[in-house]
């Protein structure tokens, strides 16, 4: 059985939380630390690789990221999904861009979108600033994180430093308006040249729709929020068994979910309850696996 989902993680945490938020919201989720030697795991939706290269030189984050992917085609993936930062961690180097284009190019895919906003964690953009509660992002303690200090809120600039391509902005007018009219700035954007599209804020309900079957879902795209739009429906509840002695791990509601930007398409201020529930899907109690990536 094809993996539904396979996400790609920056970082071992994020991956676990994405994991976790998975899990809770119905969908039978095997979390893999490195890159994957041994075939996929069976009876699972969704596949998360956790890799350790948000910092570490933009070429080795290439190479690991590839390499995970290969394994995911493999395991024949029907979406691929890039996991980052909410505050977008990164510098002029990368990771994020040179990442994001490697995985395109493997993936053949002209465009994607970046929107890494979580308003319930205080994570909002307008018209591509990224604010951390109410203030920038640049002046936010992350202006002087030791890693990775961000001290432009600029999607646009921030990410056309990182990559070679032309990066656009996506108005939330055009979502208001639907469908088709995100289609025609997705065709506008090609025609200009840009390769990737940040929102300029909001419009959440729409955007799903316009971005049709993309092989690889944007960061920040939220359209497996309906299960409908993946498998029609989740095949009953069937608890995950510990293999190679482990046990799966809990996952419920004291479970982080500081990963739930994933699941969403810009600014969720104004629907708190879709917020709360992003993939708007039924709870059910099941278990996470985690496992090393030869085991």
């Amino acid at each position: 059985m094809p993996v539904l989902l396979g996400a790609i993680a920056d970082d071992f945490t994020g991956a676990t939380d994405l994991a976790n938020t998975l899990v809770r919201h119905g969908m039978r989720t095997v979390q893999l630390i490195g890159t994957p030697t041994r075939p996929a795991p069976e009876d699972v939706d969704a596949v998360v690789v956790a890799l350790k290269s948000r910092t570490i030189p933009a070429a080795d984050a290439v190479a690991q990221s590839l390499a995970a992917l290969l394994w995911l085609q493999a395991a024949s993936t029907r979406q691929i999904f890039f996991k980052y930062c909410s505050t977008f961690d990164s510098t002029d180097c990368g990771n994020i861009g040179p990442v994001a284009d490697a995985l395109m190019e493997a993936l053949r895919t002209d465009l994607t979108v970046f929107c890494p906003a979580f308003p319930e964690n205080g994570r909002t953009i307008y018209r591509g600033y990224l604010f951390v509660g109410d203030v920038l992002l640049s002046e936010s303690g992350m202006r002087d994180h030791p890693l990775t200090p961000m001290r432009d809120a600029n999607l646009v600039r921030v990410l056309e430093r990182q990559t070679p391509h032309k990066v656009g902005l996506m108005p939330l007018q055009a979502v208001r308006r639907g469908p088709e009219e995100v289609r025609s700035e997705f065709a506008r954007l090609r025609r200009e040249g840009c390769r990737h599209a940040d929102p300029r804020r909001g419009g959440r309900r729409r955007s799903h729709d316009a971005w049709g079957r993309a092989r690889r879902l944007p960061p920040g795209h939220r359209r497996f929020r309906r299960r409908s739009r993946i498998t029609g429906k989740f095949p009953p509840r069937r608890t995950l068994e510990a293999q190679n002695g482990r046990r799966p791990a809990a996952s419920g509601p004291r479970a982080s979910r500081c990963d739930i930007r994933l699941v969403l398409y810009g600014d969720l201020g104004s629907d708190r309850g879709n917020a709360r529930n992003p993939l708007g899907l039924r709870r059910r109690s099941a278990g996470a696996r985690r496992r090393p990536a030869g085991g």
